[in-house]
């Protein structure tokens, strides 16, 4: 799972997820989480934004079976399954509104389901291609998709909160793989296309590039903030989380103890940093840091297998998207708040869940 060939770099990214369990069937592996700002006073989630602190349902994207499977509070078997229109789900999101946004690697296309519903409210597929991560940024009520399959080096589309198209954006993007976006609206975009790596970031409604930060990245799959603003970066290549100061390029600081092939990050209530390691150990690791430090603080291994996504459900319990075992199917591990003893294993319904999240 280490050492790429950069040639894998060029041809598309998927890291090494191939190795894990397929990426998607008989599809081209690809993936990358994507996340939205968090608070640790807020439920984490992978792929959106501030929520209400109630008890949220808890939503998985499945890639290898091409459904989104939806568990209530403290319930293992699926309330509903999502199929209609996806096909190799790679990110989830949710607007204002509630609606539920699917990234559709596999179909081209990102979906929309009302709350609640399993059918179709909209399609968008103008200028998506290859979606790896989709965010709702709530200061311009805009959806922005990471279209690693646009030629020749991907491009970020953005489209209204009705699905009309608005505009590409390909300054500075070079195979995005995983996006954010800050509390001020600025938009991120993890870039792994070429050496050097870099994450882009653009500014709300106009989306002209403002900088670009390249320094310590290797790979960057994954994006997240703290409570002060701290942009925190999971590099896979290079075994990493490095840091930065809000509005800086600078390095500020790197994380390596514990880190192993990181494939997500997740801040918990408590502002605890959550490191999904796929490559840890026999069976990967998920390791957390108290706010400000790169020393383990404790590392997870019971019920670990290849982890793949992270997210806080409102009641401060760690949800941990598991791509190995079950047969190769994965699972989901749920924690209690300080603790590394799983509470809840789903397996029902549970299909390579590369991407997962709280939502209504």
């Amino acid at each position: 799972m280490k050492g790429f060939d950069l040639k894998l770099y060029a041809v598309g990214p998927c890291l090494a997820m191939a190795m894990l369990a397929g990426c998607g069937g008989s599809q081209p592996a690809t993936g990358g989480p994507s996340v939205l700002p968090q608070s640790p006073t807020a439920p984490m989630q992978r792929n959106r934004g501030a929520q209400p602190l109630t008890q949220l349902n808890l939503y998985v994207a499945n890639e290898n079976a091409s459904t989104v499977t939806v568990y209530e509070p403290g319930t293992s078997s699926p309330l509903q399954t999502i199929s209609a229109g996806v096909s190799g789900p790679e990110g989830l999101a949710f607007d204002t509104s509630e609606n539920l946004y699917v990234a559709n690697y596999g179909n081209n296309t990102v979906t929309v389901y009302s709350n609640g519903s399993t059918s179709i409210l909209r399609t968008i597929s103008k200028k998506v291609k290859k979606p790896d991560a989709v965010v709702f940024n709530t200061s311009d009520d805009r959806v922005y998709v990471a279209d690693s399959g646009t030629s020749p080096y991907g491009a970020v589309t953005a489209y209204s909160d009705s699905g009309k198209y608005l505009k590409t954006i390909t300054a500075g993007v070079n195979y995005p793989f995983a996006l954010a976006v800050d509390t001020s609206g600025n938009l991120y975009v993890a870039n792994v296309g070429t050496i050097p790596f870099s994450v882009t970031v653009y500014s709300p409604t106009k989306n002209t590039l403002l900088r670009t930060i390249t320094a310590g990245l290797s790979f960057p799959s994954a994006l997240a903030f703290d409570s002060a603003g701290n942009l925190y970066v999971a590099n896979e290549e290079g075994n990493t989380v490095t840091v930065y100061a809000p509005g800086s390029t600078t390095l500020s600081r790197t994380i390596s103890q514990g880190v192993d092939f990181p494939e997500a990050l997740a801040f918990g209530p408590s502002g605890y940093l959550n490191v999904a390691n796929a490559d840890a150990g026999s069976s990967g690791t998920v390791t957390q840091y108290a706010p400000g430090s790169g020393t383990v603080a404790r590392t997870i291994t019971d019920g670990i297998d290849s982890p793949a996504s992270l997210a806080f459900g409102s009641n401060g319990y760690l949800n941990v998207g598991n791509v190995g075992g079950n047969s190769g199917y994965g699972s989901i591990t749920e924690y209690p708040p300080g603790s590394g003893t799983v509470a809840r294993t789903i397996t029902d319904g549970i299909n390579f869940p590369y991407a997962i999240a709280f939502g209504p």
